[in-house]
């Protein structure tokens, strides 16, 4: 009885995939005419756009100026609350007496997604505003290098 059942259901899988086979061919192949080619339109070729390079000079030397800026600022507010504890440091997500592993172990993600929103930006086709992110970063360093080479004892500078 098991053999007579395995044997109806193969067979039924059979009949359901000639079932589904491949139709006879109803049209004649044209062999007698010429073979055209197929047409290249060399107008919307050249009107496509080119693949822009994202990861150009421009890119990686801001890159790495935002960087060696972070770890400038990292470095000259670690050595200054070295040399004085009375110091703290103004950024709160750092806490007010930070290690150098919980600073950057703080900031390298946001850096990292800071380089990312400008990678997405320039991707995208914005020319000048890709940058944007890089500046701001490299400005708030600059000032945080300079509050921490100031003279003053909380370490305050004022630009203006």
């Amino acid at each position: 009885m098991r053999t007579l059942a395995v044997i109806l259901i193969l067979s039924a899988a059979g009949i359901c995939q000639l079932v589904d086979g491949p139709k006879p061919q109803l049209e004649a192949a044209n062999l007698i005419g010429p073979v055209q080619p197929p047409a290249f339109n060399f107008v919307e070729a050249a009107k496509q756009p080119k693949p822009v390079k994202v990861v150009n000079r421009e890119f990686m030397v801001h890159s790495a100026l935002t960087g060696a800026l972070m770890i400038a600022d990292f470095e000259s507010a670690l050595s200054a609350q070295r040399h004085n504890p009375n110091l703290r440091e103004s950024d709160p997500l750092f806490g007010a007496h930070p290690s150098h592993l919980r600073m950057y172990a703080t900031a390298l993600p946001l850096e990292a997604a800071n380089a990312f929103l400008a990678y997405e930006l320039k991707k995208h086709g914005h020319t000048k505003l890709w940058r944007v992110p890089f500046f701001v970063a490299e400005t708030m360093h600059i000032s945080g290098i300079a509050s921490n080479l100031s003279p003053r004892p909380g370490g305050s500078f004022v630009f203006f």
